[in-house]
């Protein structure tokens, strides 16, 4: 911004410096004061134009500090991810072994009951 500064400040003294024998009536400060008056009036409008540009998005530092918190939030919740997928990964191989032990109890039952149902045939 200082560059700019610098730069609008020279090009409006020299445009009007090279202009001044143009002018009746004129002097150096006084080609000089109307210049340093606009140029303070356009600074003004690029400050107010700043400002409203800022209360449209936010102030930068609250952003930052909602990016940061956000970032935080992700970090949290990527953790709390990779722990929930762990626990799905052992409550699957529990859920799977319980099932096999449920199908081997349900085939020892039905050896049971076939061979139940040999014997009261054969005493029948």
């Amino acid at each position: 911004m200082g560059q700019i500064r610098k730069w609008t400040s020279f090009r409006i003294s020299s445009l009007y410096l090279a202009n001044i024998n143009l002018m009746p009536n004129c002097t150096v400060m006084s080609v000089i004061d109307e210049a340093n008056a606009q140029l303070t009036t356009a600074l003004q409008r690029l400050e107010g134009a700043l400002d409203s540009y800022f209360v449209r998005v936010g102030d930068p530092d609250q952003v930052h500090r909602e990016v940061v918190a956000m970032s935080d939030d992700r970090a949290k919740l990527a953790e709390e991810l990779e722990r929930t997928k762990n626990r799905e990964k052992e409550l699957s191989k529990v859920a799977y072994e319980a099932s096999e032990a449920l199908a081997v109890a349900i085939g020892e039952i039905e050896v049971l009951i076939e061979h139940g149902k040999d014997t009261d045939e054969k005493n029948d």
